[in-house]
């Protein structure tokens, strides 16, 4: 009888913290009108919002994408106008012989690099709002 119960126990806790993984999907991204959730995959981290590192080659309208790089834990950005390096669980963001702080330094969790979204869509000069009412990104050029 004691198996049965602590069985039922496990898996109602599974089933609550499955549910609460879930809810970071609920978070929407939209690039130049078009929603791009799907290829995106974002999660909500702390009320950050971030996404693989690789996300943003799904978007050609940003005119900018993920170079894989050779360094490990190094995430770079290239467009015709600026690179742009990250490192994951760092705060160090370079560009143009610029150096600033990200609050929230990319991170690795399931062998996926997450970037923040709205760090580096604005590193490339992308309008970035948020809506509160609908957990929705939305990002454009300028």
């Amino acid at each position: 009888m004691k198996t049965k119960f602590a069985f039922l126990v496990c898996m109602i806790f599974m089933f609550v913290f499955s549910s609460t993984s879930n809810a970071a999907t609920s978070v929407r991204v939209v690039v130049s009108g078009k929603d791009v959730t799907e290829q995106y995959k974002p999660l909500m981290v702390k009320g950050v919002v971030f996404v693989p590192a690789d996300a943003f080659n799904a978007t050609p309208d940003l005119k900018f994408g993920f170079a894989p790089g050779t360094i490990d834990k190094l995430i770079i950005y290239e467009s015709n106008e600026k690179t742009v390096y990250f490192t994951v669980g760092n705060s160090k963001v370079n560009f143009d012989d610029t150096t600033i702080k990200a609050k929230n330094p990319p991170f690795i969790k399931n062998k996926i690099t997450y970037v923040p979204l709205r760090l580096v869509a604005q590193t490339f000069d992308c309008v970035v709002n948020w809506d509160q009412k609908t957990k929705t990104v939305h990002i454009k050029r300028k």
